[in-house]
């Protein structure tokens, strides 16, 4: 397994690029994940990827910080495959 250090960034300085999913802190103190779209950031309503489903979109005051994704602890992304019985290396 690993261990990773998220780096939260302040939305008002940078923003990720369009669809790409990111950690998103928001003001209620939750942490979801979700995206931005244009002058938007949006939540998946059904907690599943991909972009561009049923999405919701969020004040950008509810937004106070964003971090990219870090990656599976055993090193390979849940969107694109899933792990074998067992799980791991």
């Amino acid at each position: 397994m690993s261990t990773d250090t998220i780096t939260w960034l302040d939305p008002a300085i940078t923003k990720p690029e369009d669809e790409t999913e990111v950690l998103l802190a928001l003001n209620d103190g939750t942490v979801t994940s979700g995206w931005k779209d244009g002058d938007l950031w949006k939540v998946d309503v059904h907690l599943s990827f991909p972009v561009g489903g049923d999405s919701q979109p969020l004040n950008a005051l509810q937004v106070v910080a964003w971090a990219e994704m870090p990656e599976h602890p055993y090193g390979q992304s849940m969107r694109s495959s899933v792990p074998e019985e067992g799980g791991g290396e």
